[in-house]
């Protein structure tokens, strides 16, 4: 049986919110467990726009985004957490830096309570 930590980063079949019949591999990050399930957040690599939509106050920036695996400077897309069971997760890339995962952590808890 795999084990799962905190932080680290996973590939993930994600779906589009506006189309669930497309979907996308993106990396994805463990932030929680419920019962027998992870809870993620998905990553993009486009961040907030310039005038920011409303949506980009949800975007929580990857500052050592090489630490954590991931080939280009990133964010969380921290809107929507993601449950998936274990066995969805597909290869681990790496682990977020633990500062920036505290971080992230704090900022979930703005946003989700």
């Amino acid at each position: 049986m795999a084990h799962f930590d905190f932080g680290e980063v996973y590939w993930i079949e994600k779906s589009f919110d506006d189309d669930p019949e497309q979907s996308k591999l993106r990396p994805a990050i463990i932030v929680g467990k419920e019962n027998d399930d992870l809870i993620l957040v998905a990553t993009t690599t486009q961040g907030p726009e310039d005038p920011p939509k409303p949506y980009d106050q949800f975007k929580f920036p990857i500052l050592n985004w090489r630490k954590a695996g991931l080939t280009e400077p990133s964010w969380c897309l921290c809107l929507v957490l993601i449950e998936l069971p274990k066995e969805a997760l597909q290869k681990c890339i790496g682990k977020m830096d633990e500062r920036d995962y505290e971080i992230l952590l704090d900022f979930l808890e703005t946003v989700h309570g």
